[in-house]
């Protein structure tokens, strides 16, 4: 469920596609918007720090720069729609407001509203693969109203407080926390394991167990997302966000933030003036 080379079928970024997805999951942080739609199966993702499972029917909003990752508990294969967009795609001009202050969320759909959505996909996927007169137009509008339609579902249907799966994923969930709030720090597996209470082996595997991230993999993930914000949002020079946000080493930081984003820092700072020609990889 990588997103594709560029969103570049359409000018500022939309992507759409219908397709079959296994439990394979690469690393998964981007500056688009997220929505996903399951038609069969299950998919369990740990989304920032907590755990949600998606299934047949429900409908899951994603930020973007928000870290997420399908863990290992996902079934052997389901089926969806998978829609990216950037808010410059639907509105160059004025910010959303309202539309997009949706949290990161996921509601399950009643009958009739999935009949409605299911219906807006099918006209996005026509349009998005035919290009017809007026395509683009149509896309937005399109989008929007599934926004909306998001947006009251959210308010009618989403009234229970979700809770955790099991004790252990509360505590990676706080563990997650603790990192998000900590990152600028000398963290390491062996303190963290100290801070909770627990050995570093068994952290070490109920981390990647519920998360399918590997400590560090998600401490580089947590560093490199806000190393992204403050070259796009300050001037500040790379060699003082790098040591801001927790790495000890520029040129350490410059291969992670590489291998995480598939570009260089000086992208970011370059593109500052001009977000709109960001794309993800």
């Amino acid at each position: 469920m990588a997103v594709p080379d560029a969103l570049v079928k359409i000018p500022n970024s939309f992507y759409i596609s219908h397709r079959k997805m296994t439990t394979h999951h690469s690393r998964h942080v981007h500056d688009s918007f997220e929505l996903l739609y399951l038609y069969s199966g299950e998919r369990s993702f740990f989304i920032n720090d907590r755990t949600f499972k998606i299934q047949a029917g429900d409908l899951c909003l994603i930020h973007p720069n928000v870290l997420h990752r399908a863990t290992s508990e996902d079934s052997p294969e389901c089926e969806g729609i998978l829609l990216y967009f950037h808010e410059s795609f639907l509105s160059p001009n004025q910010p959303l407001g309202e539309l997009l202050s949706i949290d990161d969320v996921y509601v399950t759909l009643p009958i009739y509203e999935r009949t409605v959505v299911e219906e807006l996909f099918q006209k996005m996927l026509h349009d998005f693969e035919t290009h017809e007169s007026g395509f683009t137009l149509n896309l937005q509008g399109l989008t929007l109203q599934l926004l909306v339609l998001l947006g009251r579902c959210v308010k009618k249907h989403q009234t229970e407080q979700i809770h955790y799966p099991s004790p252990m994923h509360q505590k990676v969930s706080e563990i997650a926390r603790y990192i998000n709030h900590h990152y600028q720090e000398d963290l390491s597996l062996e303190s963290l394991a100290h801070q909770f209470y627990i050995s570093p082996s068994y952290l070490s595997k109920i981390f990647k167990r519920v998360t399918n991230f590997t400590f560090i993999e998600y401490l580089n993930n947590v560093r490199v997302k806000e190393a992204k914000r403050l070259l796009m949002e300050t001037s500040k020079k790379v060699v003082e966000i790098a040591e801001e946000v927790g790495f000890g080493s520029i040129t350490h930081f410059g291969r992670v933030f590489k291998e995480i984003t598939g570009n260089p820092p000086a992208y970011y700072r370059k593109l500052k003036k001009h977000p709109e020609n960001i794309h993800d990889h």
